[in-house]
């Protein structure tokens, strides 16, 4: 992981139902790291509602210095089992963080398991602060990093140690410098229509409630700019505005939750049928549905 992301600073935090945000802040803030490498802060047997954290600083120098800290990374695992309260206090963090000029990077990454619905039970705010989804399935090739102390022996923190990515390697200056390709980068007018075509049919689906943001525009431009960056483009293509669409809209869809929200029963649609077909949506249906019925560009 920190090969990915060029930094030396990555912490995971494993949150439970218990977990106080004056001690994940001092988490963050004192980055729990020592000359071994990997370091347990809280332990179940002192303190249950103590975050078990790591910080995945495996070099001889031992506690990060200023430098270090100036770029973070850090994978909150269990963030939906913390009180509202508790992530109300992170996103007021978040933004004091984000906008310090000592930070060079600060990045936080929500590890959550999904449900049926695929629909994340977080903070309304929280939630737009989280820019977009990726979605990984539990069983997959990386290394595991347990946590005995704070966990059953049969739970893991799924955490790769050790990418042999050394090509793909986004350091610092390289991040930086997609963030001026971004800017270059053209949005031609169909494809601003075809992303305003997309927001309004979600935001009319007749199994979306409360609509659509206005800022996802922003967002999915945001999203396509920096994915035609990635991939060395100067232009927009439909498939990247499809793509961003995939991950960002699902977590910002709220779905009729129940039949007599339905904006049919006031054309005749039948509640009955409305209580069978409901339980079969969710979030990525809509927006599949959605970019089926949308004409893309030629």
């Amino acid at each position: 992981m920190r090969d990915v992301w060029g930094i030396r600073n990555l912490l995971v935090i494993n949150c439970n139902t218990n977990t106080e945000f004056t001690d994940v802040k001092k988490i963050i803030e004192s980055g729990v790291s020592d000359i071994n490498g990997a370091t347990n802060y809280g332990s179940s047997e002192t303190d249950e509602s103590l975050p078990a954290a790591y910080n995945l600083n495996t070099t001889s120098e031992g506690l990060p210095t200023n430098s270090d800290n100036a770029s973070m990374v850090v994978l909150f695992i269990g963030l939906e089992l913390t009180t509202r309260k508790v992530q109300q206090q992170l996103l007021n963090f978040i933004e004091i963080e984000r906008v310090k000029p000592e930070r060079e990077l600060f990045t936080l990454i929500p590890i959550i398991e999904s449900k049926k619905s695929l629909e994340i039970d977080l903070d309304p705010f929280l939630l737009e602060a989280i820019w977009f989804r990726q979605t990984h399935t539990a069983n997959s090739s990386y290394s595991f990093i347990e946590n005995s102390n704070s966990i059953s022996s049969s739970e893991i923190s799924p955490v790769r140690t050790d990418f042999p990515l050394q090509n793909e390697t986004e350091t610092n200056q390289q991040i930086k410098k997609l963030r001026i390709l971004k800017e270059k980068i053209n949005i031609n007018p169909d494809i601003s229509r075809y992303i305003y075509d997309i927001m309004i049919f979600a935001r009319m689906h007749r199994m979306v409630s409360g609509g659509l943001p206005t800022y996802i525009r922003r967002d999915l431009e945001a999203f396509v700019t920096y994915l035609a960056a990635v991939n060395g483009y100067q232009y927009i293509i439909p498939k990247m505005v499809v793509l961003a669409c995939q991950k960002l809209l699902p977590l910002k869809l709220r779905l009729v939750s129940i039949p007599e929200e339905e904006l049919t029963l006031m054309y005749g649609s039948d509640i009955r049928l409305i209580r069978e077909v409901l339980p079969k949506w969710n979030a990525d249906l809509v927006v599949k549905d959605v970019i089926d019925n949308v004409q893309p560009p030629i």
